[in-house]
């Protein structure tokens, strides 16, 4: 099926009011391979002013469609110096440091960072983390899906594998003490609002799904959020210029500190 180019512009244009993720117009290719997979998911045949008119006033399919859009690839530890930079920091702190994941996808970023923690000697008191995606099924995963034995082996060793996963049918799935120091909550960036400031924020690999208005937006938000001192963490690549913020490195990872 071949789709008008304005077709294109409009379903790329809905989708990005109602997930805050750009399509690039020029990618016909890929604006064409979500459409097809959104008419599915609606159980339409064609695209007219009823399909259109469906996605913009259905409730429920912002989640779909963010799950069906955004790339949850992601592992445990994946990039450590990270999580090695959190350590140092908790550590170093006389009093409870406040963690947040934002776009924490299934789970594994929060889950390396309490692992990392402990795996120091680390005690619960010294941290909270809490954890948000805009995809409820993501944040669920840890319980309710499990993970493959590849995903642990990118990231974990066998001796901690045992220590903090227990197996079931072949899925491992996070131990309660681990699986308990973290709280999470469904939360879209450009729409929702945090009820806590935090002393650290992870924000890795969100930024580059949105265009410019969206991307400052964002960081406005995670800004006003953080401690005075507060650290901010993008993903590699990400940078921004933001006039609370001041860009410092550690080790070669950048990171930013909230004036």
């Amino acid at each position: 099926m071949t789709y008008k180019k304005s077709d294109l512009i409009e379903f790329a244009n809905i989708v990005e009011d109602l997930t805050g993720i750009t399509l690039d117009h020029n990618q016909e290719f890929l604006i064409e391979k979500r459409l097809k997979s959104t008419l599915e998911l609606l159980r339409k045949t064609k695209v007219d002013k009823t399909f259109f008119d469906c996605l913009k006033n259905k409730k429920d399919i912002e989640s779909k469609l963010i799950s069906m859009f955004t790339n949850n690839e992601t592992s445990f530890f994946r990039d450590k110096l990270p999580f090695d930079f959190i350590v140092k920091n908790v550590q170093e702190s006389e009093s409870e440091i406040s963690i947040a994941s934002v776009a924490s996808s299934t789970g594994q970023e929060p889950l390396s960072i309490v692992i990392s923690l402990k795996e120091a000697g680390v005690t619960q008191s010294k941290f909270s983390i809490n954890a948000y995606d805009i995809d409820e099924r993501a944040l669920h995963h840890p319980l309710d899906v499990g993970y493959r034995q590849f995903e642990l082996n990118r990231g974990i060793n066998e001796e901690l594998q045992r220590k903090y996963f227990v197996v079931h049918d072949r899925k491992f799935f996070p131990k309660e003490e681990i699986l308990t120091s973290v709280k999470s909550k469904q939360f879209n960036i450009l729409k929702d609002n945090f009820n806590l400031d935090f002393n650290i924020i992870f924000c890795r690999n969100l930024l580059f799904y949105f265009n410019e208005e969206n991307k400052m937006s964002s960081v406005d938000k995670l800004t006003r959020h953080l401690t005075p001192n507060g650290i901010l963490v993008l993903g590699n690549g990400e940078k921004v210029v933001h006039q609370s913020l001041e860009e410092k490195s550690w080790n070669g990872l950048v990171y930013y500190v909230k004036k």
